[in-house]
């Protein structure tokens, strides 16, 4: 009894409690320290950057951010990987920018929100529906999108005004554009120069061994799914006059009308306006409850702690629904008699029916229905024997071969025409001797083709976009390269070539300079933002690996695992 006394004066003792939280606290900071400690480790980011831990959120936003709030889901691994070395790209120029002292102010957001046009036509409760809406962020992550975009911008316009081309390309460029052309041109095609060649079962076996390519058979597969049609569940959705009302006030810009004064407002909420609103709502509530009896299917196949997976047609029996089979497709092909997007295809090519887990897919929203689906069979990649396709390859020779003699006899007429040309022959007497009609179009410039003073402009020089490059660097009198056209070549002679009008020289100018520098720019700006990326201590901690030709990218394998 006096030990167990004893034992009880010591636990309540406040001193030994004290001790004891010493003890664990001096244990705590041991453990946690920067040896081994509660400060996250590299591991825990994506990467650093001028010696600071850019964490996952603040990587992920700057991968939204360079997207432009675009969706990132089923990017393929090239374009994951390129995403990726960009969003890298945007936070170094931003850390460049800090360090350069480039900063942006509230007051510069609120002033570029405000010269939004949606915000002047919304206002600002409204403006902020409409974002949520349209990105589905909240209006905070914006002005920090719009905070980062005013930095970069001022960063390209510093770069911008470091980019020099010197006076006399300058000067040349603006020649080639407001120079005045008339051109003569004939048109050649195999119509009206007629090629024959003879293709032996050899050359088409040769063609074949050096384009196998071109006749691979791809892999080809096909998937069980049920189909749940939003038209099914019409019927069993009804809209409340609380959702009318809201749905009225969230989208006052869908119902605005002009008065004759100019003035914009929004419709009452009459019966027409209720009927439009109540469709919108009731095909909305027909779309979930379509996914949602899709995703009830999707659990009833993957399972879970609580719940084993099950067979696909007693799943299907059990919901009352049914399953079909597709007919064989490739990546690139469509399925017959279904009429899906390319989310569908993307999904099916991500079934894995090796595991379970993942040969069913997630709900994929279509059109006019939801669709659930799992693999059924498949027939691998390969490339035929000869046999199997000697006919085609045969064809391809023959088109391949008429294309070659087609240019070889091109590139002969251009040559003899040169010559009759330097003998003091017109372009029109050179032709004839080809039995080959000259057109000539009438006096134009680039500038006013391409720069947009004339409405359609382009329609009124035939060829316009194959023509001009051809002669844009050719002096009056010469004979241009051969130029690749639809259906053809077109060879080309400059009948003439004047200095442009003198009124719209200095605007040509301007515009060009404009153009080039914002292309010098453009190209200088990504040196720079690899320059900044090099100099920032820049380490990856979860870089991408794998072939750059596998279509998956890594986000998509995480979901998958």
């Amino acid at each position: 009894m006096r030990l167990i006394t004893k034992f009880n004066t010591l636990i309540r003792s406040r001193l030994l409690w004290g001790a004891f939280v010493v003890v664990v606290s001096i244990t705590f900071i041991g453990v946690f320290s920067q040896q081994g400690g509660c400060e996250k480790s590299p591991a825990s980011g994506e990467g650093r950057l001028f010696d600071r831990v850019i964490s996952t959120e603040e990587f992920g936003a700057a991968r939204r951010f360079t997207l432009g709030f675009g969706e990132q889901i089923g990017l393929t691994r090239p374009q994951a990987k390129e995403l990726r070395k960009r969003a890298w790209q945007r936070l170094a120029l931003l850390g460049a920018a800090e360090r350069l002292g480039l900063l942006a102010s509230d007051s510069e957001v609120r002033e570029l929100i405000r010269r939004d046009q949606v915000f002047t036509q919304l206002g600002a409760q409204r403006f902020k529906n409409h974002i949520a809406r349209e990105y589905g962020i909240a209006i905070e992550t914006y002005e920090a999108y719009l905070k980062d975009q005013i930095v970069l911008s001022k960063l390209y316009d510093l770069m911008r005004a470091s980019v020099w081309l010197a006076p006399a390309e300058m000067d040349l460029d603006v020649r080639d554009f407001s120079d005045r052309f008339n051109v003569e041109f004939a048109f050649l095609s195999p119509t009206n120069m007629p090629v024959s060649t003879n293709v032996t079962e050899e050359a088409a076996r040769e063609f074949y061994r050096a384009n196998t390519n071109l006749f691979a058979i791809p892999f080809r597969m096909n998937v069980r799914y049920v189909e749940f049609p939003f038209s099914n569940y019409t019927g069993v959705v009804a809209a409340q006059e609380t959702d009318i009302k809201q749905f009225y006030d969230d989208h006052l810009e869908d119902f605005a009308v002009k008065s004759t004064n100019g003035i914009e407002s929004a419709k009452p909420l009459d019966d027409d306006v209720r009927a439009n609103i109540m469709a919108r709502l009731v095909a909305d509530m027909a779309r979930d409850k379509a996914r949602e009896q899709a995703m009830a299917l999707v659990l009833s196949l993957t399972g879970g702690r609580y719940q084993q997976a099950m067979p696909l047609e007693e799943a299907i029996a059990k919901m009352g629904s049914t399953a079909q089979t597709s007919a064989f497709f490739a990546a690139d092909e469509t399925i017959p008699g279904l009429d899906v997007g390319p989310d569908f295809y993307r999904a099916a090519f991500e079934l894995d029916p090796s595991r379970a887990q993942h040969n069913v897919s997630d709900v994929i929203t279509g059109d006019r229905a939801a669709y659930v689906m799992t693999t059924c069979a498949n027939t691998p990649g390969r490339i035929p024997e000869f046999a199997e396709v000697a006919d085609r390859a045969t064809d391809l020779a023959r088109s391949n071969a008429q294309h070659g003699a087609f240019l070889d006899k091109a590139r002969g007429m251009k040559d003899a025409i040169s010559d009759a040309l330097a003998a003091g022959k017109s372009f029109d007497a050179a032709l004839k001797d080809f039995n080959l009609n000259v057109a000539t179009t009438r006096p134009f410039s680039v500038f006013e083709l391409f720069g947009g003073l004339t409405e359609d402009s382009t329609n009124a020089v035939p060829h316009a976009m194959s023509l001009v490059p051809a002669v844009m660097r050719c002096d009056r009198g010469q004979l241009s390269d051969l130029a690749e056209a639809e259906g053809g070549l077109l060879l080309a002679f400059v009948a003439d070539r004047r200095p442009g009008d003198p009124g719209i020289l200095d605007y040509a100018r301007m515009d060009r300079q404009n153009k080039t520098d914002r292309f010098l720019t453009m190209l200088a700006f990504g040196s720079w933002a690899d320059y900044f990326l090099a100099q920032a201590t820049f380490e990856d901690f979860h870089p991408m690996t794998g072939g750059a030709d596998s279509e998956q990218s890594p986000e998509d394998e995480a979901h998958s695992d």
